[in-house]
């Protein structure tokens, strides 16, 4: 409404199933802080923050707006969800 613009709608309905896993994902990490397994949640946040710098940086180049951010946004917080449920999973297993 206010850029005349739709195009923030978009990204929402493609970023709004991996938000989900980012409020997951909060109790993921304070469980394995609990159980003594901050090193696991320490390297799920820094495989996620280092998955995102190397999407931003390579798909940057193919100049399509947003759309890298959104990719590096859904990239990092996936694969560092389903790292730390596996994790998770490892250590009550």
């Amino acid at each position: 409404l206010l850029y005349h613009t739709n195009e923030g709608s978009l990204y929402l309905k493609i970023l709004t199933p991996i938000f989900l896993l980012q409020y997951i994902q909060s109790p993921m990490s304070s469980s394995l802080q609990a159980m003594g397994k901050a090193t696991i949640s320490m390297k799920a946040t820094l495989l996620g923050t280092t998955i995102r710098i190397v999407c931003l940086f390579i798909f940057s180049f193919f100049k399509i707006g947003l759309w890298p951010l959104v990719i590096a946004i859904s990239a990092s917080i996936f694969l560092s969800s389903l790292y730390e449920m596996k994790s998770l999973k490892k250590v009550l297993i």
